[in-house]
């Protein structure tokens, strides 16, 4: 969307999110999570990949916030996670974006995110021509839920700052 409309935006996000396309290692594991899907179902894999979501630390501390996310997750088909691994798969890197865009781009990063690595979010910041960078130092991939306060100040900043 910002890509081609850029005019219609105030600002960018990438909270716990990549402008790269998929490595061929995040490609095949993407395959294996489908194989994985298509073979056992999706309960089964949630069960499993939701707590990688996680810091370790909040794995082990706050348990009770892990099962909730699986049980809230029960509404999910095997379709539509076959459907958003796919789609992924095939993203094209969007670096570029980054370069040229003219507005404010918020990067919020988890230290211990296993899926958007620091330092590679860190290195698409540094692409921005306007680019605010927050690290979440107790969070994996789901800050919203692990500093959920700590991240609605960044966004409040963030916005006040876009729309201030």
């Amino acid at each position: 969307y910002a890509e081609k409309f850029e005019d219609r935006l105030s600002g960018l996000g990438l909270f716990h999110s990549t402008a790269y396309a998929d490595t061929p290692a995040k490609v095949e594991n993407r395959k294996k999570a489908i194989e994985f899907v298509n073979a056992k179902g999706a309960a089964p894999f949630l069960q499993v990949a939701i707590p990688g979501l996680f810091a370790n630390s909040t794995v082990q501390k706050r348990p009770e916030l892990i099962e909730k996310q699986i049980k809230g997750s029960h509404n999910f088909s095997a379709s539509s996670i076959v459907s958003y691994y796919s789609a992924m798969m095939i993203r094209p890197d969007r670096c570029a974006v980054l370069k040229s865009f003219d507005k404010p781009i918020l990067f919020v990063l988890g230290n211990f995110d296993s899926l958007v690595l620091p330092e590679d979010l860190l290195a698409q910041a540094r692409l921005a021509k306007k680019g605010y960078i927050h690290r979440l130092e107790c969070s994996g991939h789901m800050g919203m839920l692990e500093e959920p306060e700590k991240t609605n100040q960044i966004l409040t900043s963030y916005l006040a700052r876009v729309f201030g």
